[in-house]
Order: structure tokens, then C-alpha cells, then sequence
């Protein structure tokens, strides 16, 4: 079982700054089962214009490497990185 948590980290000139964690809750000890969560547990931010209330950037991505998912010799790396904007809208750079 995974667990998103969402905090406001802060608010500037009407964008609100959402920090995103996922944690992994139930202790995984087959890396089978552990390498096919790796690309559900990611780390981010959501800038959300409050005024529009819409979301006007959000970036998030993961690193993670399992070792022995398939053997003992066995292991996989997984990176990802997704940066969303919205066309037109007033993100900070």
C-alpha cells in the first residue's frame, strides 16, 4: 500500500505551492513486487493558481534502483521525469 501526501509549501503572487511525496507503507520484501511499484513512487510540485483555480505547472519524477527482482544477479534501474505547463499561464520560472 502507497500513501500520496500533498502539503502547501508556500503561497506567492496567487500560486499556491504544493509539495507531492509518495511512501510506501506496507514493507515490500520481494523486489519482484517492489520493481513493478517503482514507477508509482514519485516526488514533486504542483503550482495551482488559486484565483482560476486550476493547476498551472506540475513537475514530478523518481530515481530508484531494485536489485534482485529477477535472481540474485539481477537489477533495474528506473528514472523519470515529467515537467507539465500549462500553455498560456503565469508559472514562475
Amino acid at each position: 500500500m502507497t500513501r500520496r501526501r500533498y502539503r502547501r509549501a508556500a503561497v506567492e503572487d496567487g500560486l499556491a505551492k504544493i509539495d507531492v511525496d509518495t511512501t510506501v507503507l506496507t514493507p515490500i520484501d520481494d523486489p519482484r513486487l517492489e520493481a513493478h511499484l517503482v514507477e508509482r513512487i514519485w516526488d514533486g510540485r504542483i503550482l495551482f493558481d488559486i484565483a482560476r483555480g486550476r493547476v498551472e505547472r506540475r513537475t514530478t519524477g523518481t530515481d530508484r534502483t531494485v536489485v534482485g527482482f529477477s535472481g540474485s544477479q539481477s537489477s533495474i534501474h528506473y528514472r523519470a521525469k515529467l515537467d507539465e505547463r500549462l500553455v498560456g499561464g503565469k508559472q514562475p520560472d
